[in-house]
């Protein structure tokens, strides 16, 4: 168990590779995507902390609208100074354990689609 703990790091082991992110839209039921995986919003979506991501969602009549989550280094990153050394630190940044995504929940507004209709100009009668 002790050189588990050594030959891991500290940020891996208390946050794992992947972390849940709230997606919610107004209005609710929106079809989205985030690294080519589609669901539906209200939705908790587990992202690797590797890599920032583009949550994109949509809805018919309403305007495709885009959040990005992106990366930030996790305090549990320090542990290694104590504990895991520069092994953890390396386990920490290649797992993805070492970033953290924010924001922690993202809450998007589809607007309405507004209609532009062009109307030609009458010309006005002839006497």
């Amino acid at each position: 168990l002790s050189l588990f703990v050594l030959m891991s790091g500290c940020a891996t082991i208390v946050n794992g590779r992947k972390q849940e992110v709230g997606v919610a839209t107004r209005p609710s039921g929106a079809d989205c995507n985030v690294d080519g995986n589609p669901f539906k919003s209200p939705a908790i979506v587990k992202m690797k902390r590797r890599h920032s991501h583009i949550i994109t969602c949509a809805l018919p009549n309403q305007e495709p609208t885009s959040q990005t989550v992106n990366t930030s280094v996790s305090g549990w990153l320090l542990g290694n100074l104590v504990l895991g050394g520069p092994i953890g630190l390396l386990v920490d940044v290649l797992s993805g354990g070492a970033w953290k995504l924010k924001p922690e929940s993202v809450d998007m507004t589809l607007d309405n689609k507004t209609a532009h209709v062009d109307i030609p100009k009458q010309e006005a009668p002839r006497q």
